[in-house]
């Protein structure tokens, strides 16, 4: 019997789903905290240039209920970023009319 990666609920084996999740974050430099902003923070204001981060993901087993949280989440960022980018597309469309020739 497997169990969730998320909440740790045991799933049986014909209910199993595999799903790309979120597993962790790392910042180049020292890491003198646990929160992956104050790293990135500190350590760009100690090198003075700003450090890198990463983001880790791997395929997990989630259950069912999991796994459409996942899926609603992944639409929803993607709907933000569509929006975005109609939104900017747009303003600087309008920019770029109302601008007076040259």
């Amino acid at each position: 019997m497997a169990t969730c990666f998320i909440c740790a609920n045991h799933i049986p084996t014909a209910q199993v789903v595999r799903r790309r999740v979120y597993t962790g974050a790392s910042v180049g430099g020292f890491n003198l905290s646990s929160n992956v902003f104050v790293n990135w923070l500190l350590n760009s204001a100690i090198r003075k240039r700003p450090t890198s981060v990463r983001s880790y993901y791997a395929i997990r087993t989630v259950c069912p209920s999991c796994a459409i949280a996942l899926d609603k989440a992944e639409r929803r960022r993607t709907g933000l970023i569509v929006t975005g980018i109609v939104s900017a597309a747009i303003v600087l469309t309008i920019v770029l009319l109302l601008m007076p020739a040259r």
